[in-house]
């Protein structure tokens, strides 16, 4: 009979630093700027950099952690600014600037879908930029938004980092496949955003996007014309006040049609036509005066 040979476990080796409040703070400053996964995975680092004391350790982590974040403020202003050849400079210094984001949590993908920035969006993710539902909405990947909803399907109502649906996200940037499905899974189009200064709805985002087609299908499907937003810019805002902004005459008929009050007032008193006027919008502003508006 064949005898079987033991195996003997192997070893497990143990790094082991010193910790103390000022080594805690200074692998939670590496884990906070993205250099590390964890605590035990920032230890091992600083093991291997042979950094000793805890003030050291310190030091050096604030001098890693503000160089990332300088790297990622670069990147965020680069993309505003539509700066492609900054852009792709910072990538080359480190791959993982795709995925910055800032203090709301806006990507640098989401911000080139707000700033109209098409070129520089395509190099993320080209590049590498990790999409989460929201970025994919804002730039139309049905199928990648259909992919992240069958993962989570309690994602469909939920608000990007930055405040907003995916239903607002696709409706503002006039992706109407991505609308539609969206809507047919049951997204709400009536739910505000949480982001502060707009807390708008689909509706309106649509309209500030001045998609006609996204407003009817909107409508379509129940979006409230009397619901007014409440952010601290757009406090009482009617989709109309939106469309009045704009000076989109094709959307705001669409309105009316569907029951928007003519002399709704806004947080400050205005109605859409007072806000036409103000935004120099002469030809809406006539053509509102023409249908009853009043000041």
């Amino acid at each position: 009979m064949a005898r079987t040979k033991k195996t003997t476990p192997a070893k497990q080796h143990v790094i082991s630093v010193r910790v103390d409040d000022l080594t805690l703070q200074a692998m939670d400053l590496l884990v906070e700027a993205g250099l590390a996964q964890s605590r035990s995975e920032a230890a091992t680092q600083f093991v291997r950099c042979g950094v000793a004391s805890s003030e050291s350790l310190l030091l050096r982590a604030k001098g890693l952690a503000e160089h990332v974040r300088s790297l990622r403020r670069d990147m965020l202003e680069a993309v505003k600014e539509r700066d492609i050849a900054r852009v792709q400079e910072l990538l080359e210094a480190d791959a993982g600037l795709a995925n910055a984001r800032n203090e709301r949590g806006e990507t640098a993908v989401l911000l080139s879908a707000y700033y109209r920035a098409a070129e520089i969006k395509q190099l993320l993710i080209e590049r590498g930029a990790e999409l989460t539902l929201y970025e994919a909405a804002a730039i139309g990947d049905l199928e990648l938004v259909k992919a992240q909803l069958a993962a989570a399907p309690r994602l469909l109502d939920s608000h990007s980092p930055d405040g907003f649906t995916p239903l607002a996200l696709a409706s503002h940037f006039g992706h109407a496949e991505v609308v539609s499905f969206l809507l047919e899974r049951g997204a709400q189009p009536g739910l505000l955003g949480r982001d502060g200064r707009l807390n708008n709805t689909a509706l309106q985002a649509a309209c500030a996007g001045q998609h006609a087609a996204i407003v009817q299908l909107l409508l379509a499907r129940g979006a409230d014309v009397r619901q007014p937003a409440e952010g601290s810019i757009r406090a009482g805002f009617t989709p109309l006040h939106v469309a009045a902004g704009r000076g989109n005459i094709a959307i705001a008929e669409l309105l009316l049609v569907h029951g928007a009050p003519l002399d709704a007032r806004k947080a400050d008193g205005q109605t859409p036509l007072a806000y036409a006027r103000q935004q120099g919008k002469t030809a809406m502003a006539a053509w509102l005066r023409e249908r009853g508006a009043g000041e």
